[in-house]
């Protein structure tokens, strides 16, 4: 059991370092996506200021809706699947180098 627990853990850390390595890559290449997602947080976390929140709530994290999508999005572009993935009715295609 703690072997399968360790295994999980390492392999959850894996996945979401490189989903942040490569989410970090892209916005990098895209500023203008860094200022939208940039000015959304900000946004968030006036609001949670004015309540007396010192953390962003859950409802206020799934209100993100530029920071979850660039977190959903950024797996299926460097996935390692030879299908494409849909978001919606939009059909995004494999990553190919």
């Amino acid at each position: 059991m703690l072997g399968q627990m360790q295994s999980l853990t390492l392999a959850g850390h894996e996945t979401t370092a490189n989903t942040l390595s490569w989410l970090l890559w892209e916005l990098s290449k895209h500023p203008q996506y860094q200022t939208r997602m940039r000015e959304e947080i900000r946004t968030f976390r006036a609001k949670a200021t004015t309540r007396g929140d010192a953390r962003f709530t859950i409802d206020d994290l799934d209100s993100m809706t530029a920071v979850v999508n660039a977190l959903k999005v950024c797996p299926y572009l460097y996935g390692e699947n030879d299908t494409d993935n849909y978001l919606g009715d939009t059909s995004i295609p494999p990553h190919r180098p």
